[in-house]
C-alpha cells in the first residue's frame, strides 16, 4: 500500500504522520530533511534512516545487506526541496524493498507534488 500525505507545511508533517496507524514504522529521510524526519521519528518513537539518492546504475547490494521491510510501515519524509530525479530514485529504491506500507510525507508545496 502506498499513499501520499500532503500537509500545509513542513511543520505539520510530524503531527499528520502521528495520526496514522502504522505497523512497526521506519522513518526515512531524504537529504536535507533530516531534522524534519528526526521530529517524525521521535514522535512515533521509531528508528530513522537516511536515503541517499544518486543517478546512474545501482550498485549490487548483497541480499543480506538489504533491510527487510515487508511487515513495516515506511515513512519517507522530505521538506519539499528534493528535485524530481531524487524523488524518483528514492521511490524506486523503497518500492524494490517491498514495504508493507509506504507513506510519502511532504508539504503541499513540495516539488514532488508540483511535478505530478
Amino acid at each position: 500500500m502506498e499513499e501520499v500525505l500532503a500537509v500545509p507545511g513542513a511543520g505539520d508533517v510530524a503531527a499528520a504522520v502521528a495520526g496514522l496507524c502504522l505497523t512497526h514504522p521506519l522513518v526515512v529521510a531524504l537529504p536535507g530533511a533530516w531534522l524534519l524526519a528526526l521530529a517524525v521519528s521521535r514522535l512515533l518513537d521509531a528508528p530513522m534512516d537516511f536515503l541517499i539518492t544518486r543517478e546512474g546504475p545501482e550498485a549490487d547490494t548483497p541480499a543480506a545487506a538489504r533491510p527487510v521491510l515487508r511487515d513495516r510501515s515506511v515513512v519517507l519524509v522530505d521538506d519539499g526541496q528534493a528535485d524530481a530525479s531524487s524523488w524518483a530514485s528514492a521511490l524506486d529504491a523503497l518500492r524494490r524493498l517491498q514495504p508493507g506500507r509506504l507513506v510519502i510525507a511532504v508539504p503541499r508545496d513540495s516539488t514532488l507534488l508540483q511535478a505530478a
